[in-house]
């Protein structure tokens, strides 16, 4: 697929897996017009959030990612790297199929900052405090 762009190369993907552009943004939630546009290259500027669900509902293998947009994962683009647990926090995501709201986002935090604990100084206290947090955050949701 070398040289390809996003726009060919989700519709080729697409077209290889039988989806309809309706039925692909169905899926996905984008509208089918949003898709073409994608696809025709009348629309280049892709929100990370449509890219993610694009790339993960047509199983894009991080090659081909990284073919398309190789400076997308140097870390010193913006020169600003964030914890794990602030992504959490300001990022927007799907969990268990269910938008992040803050709840979610805040539970995942704690669960985080919970498991770097645990790496750091691997206790049964720091892992039994990473359990209790994993089973408050599955009784919630």
């Amino acid at each position: 697929m070398s040289g390809k762009s996003f726009g060919s190369i989700l519709k080729e993907m697409r077209e290889n897996q039988g989806l309809s552009m309706h039925d692909l943004g169905k899926e996905v939630n984008i509208s089918p017009g949003y898709v073409c546009r994608l696809e025709t290259e009348s629309r280049d500027n892709i929100s990370m959030d449509y890219f993610s669900r694009l790339a993960k509902r047509l199983k894009m293998p991080a090659s081909i990612i990284l073919e398309i947009y190789p400076d997308c994962f140097v870390d010193d683009i913006s020169g600003v790297i964030f914890t794990l647990d602030e992504l959490i926090v300001h990022g927007n995501f799907i969990f268990a199929k269910k938008d992040s709201d803050i709840h979610i986002k805040l539970g995942l935090q704690r669960i985080v900052q919970e498991l770097e604990r645990h790496i750091l100084c691997k206790t049964r206290e720091s892992e039994a405090r990473l359990l209790s947090e994993i089973d408050k955050f599955k009784d919630k949701y």
